[in-house]
């Protein structure tokens, strides 16, 4: 048996696992591998995780990952389980801190280390300015150590108490807890893949200044054992789409993702056709070449969202 190549442009979601699940069943008896091809900005860790494990599951000899554009956040995490990576010249994943609905908007989230870095910053705050305020108290020996402490003490608490009264001790408790999901689904799937360098998840996690960090081949392979560029049957493949995936991601950026079946180099006769199968059940759409893809790719769109 080879394998089955798996397009999925669009957000992380449950709808593009239940695809994606949906897909790996009809194919069950084609293949021992799967090749993720993988365009997403990120979305839900939970979807990302199952997607991830069904992937793992349904591939005897583990799944590939290909990233020939954007691979963040929820995208990454799909990323970590897989057995190997394969990451184009203008491709990237992103760290690992999830995302959290802000209290005060309706469509913006933060990251989840937003928050435990803030105070983390305003400790070592509040220490230097300790520090500095005893040092100016004692300096000329006119107070006693004790004496200037006490002073010290009041003006830091006095700086520095209407700033910490206004931390949501139940906000805190969320963006732990965040943080901590993204890590656990990941040492789950680096139990399974393997691919994962010591230490890499926590760097994912907590290491990296923004949510938006770029994570190329190069500083991807600090962080897996397995990362390599795209081989020519992938390059072409990826060549031949009929649309700009940067602009796919961004239209597909909802809860309905596009996941459908490409043909890579799995079969010579699959190449020659250029039919478009639609299942109207199940919502999947199999293309059994580039072709195909191009000439059905606006309907596809439509259709599957």
């Amino acid at each position: 048996m080879s394998c089955t190549e798996i397009l999925y442009i669009g957000e992380i979601s449950r709808d593009g696992y239940n695809k994606v699940t949906e897909i790996c069943n009809e194919h069950r008896d084609s293949y021992s591998k799967v090749v993720f091809v993988l365009g997403t900005s990120g979305g839900d860790p939970h979807a990302g995780f199952r997607i991830a494990r069904a992937l793992q599951h349904y591939s005897d000899d583990g799944f590939t990952l290909v990233v020939p554009q954007y691979c963040k956040s929820a995208g990454t995490l799909i990323a970590i389980g897989a057995s190997d990576i394969v990451i184009a010249n203008c491709g990237e994943l992103g760290p690992l801190d999830v995302q959290i609905q802000k209290s005060t908007e309706l469509f913006e989230r933060s990251s989840g280390l937003d928050l435990p870095q803030a105070i983390d910053a305003l400790q070592q705050q509040v220490i230097t300015s300790f520090r500095n305020s005893l040092v100016s108290a004692s300096m000329g020996g006119r107070l006693s150590t004790r004496i200037a402490a006490d002073i010290a003490t009041n003006l830091t608490v006095g700086i520095f108490s209407p700033i910490f009264a206004q931390i949501d001790p139940i906000r805190l408790g969320e963006s732990q807890r965040a943080n901590y999901i993204g890590y656990e689904y990941g040492k789950r799937l680096s139990e399974k893949s393997k691919n994962l360098k010591p230490d890499a998840l926590n760097k994912l996690i907590g290491s990296y200044p923004a949510h938006s960090f770029v994570i190329d081949r190069k500083e991807a392979k600090e962080l897996f054992h397995k990362v390599r560029e795209l081989n020519q049957d992938e390059y072409n493949v990826i060549k031949a789409l009929p649309f700009d995936l940067d602009y796919m991601i961004q239209m597909n950026s909802g809860e309905n993702p596009v996941v459908v079946v490409l043909p890579f180099s799995e079969s010579k006769e699959n190449e020659k056709t250029s039919e478009s199968n639609y299942n109207a059940e199940s919502g999947n759409t199999t293309i059994s070449s580039a072709e195909g893809l191009r000439g059905s790719s606006d309907e596809q769109t439509a259709t599957v969202e």
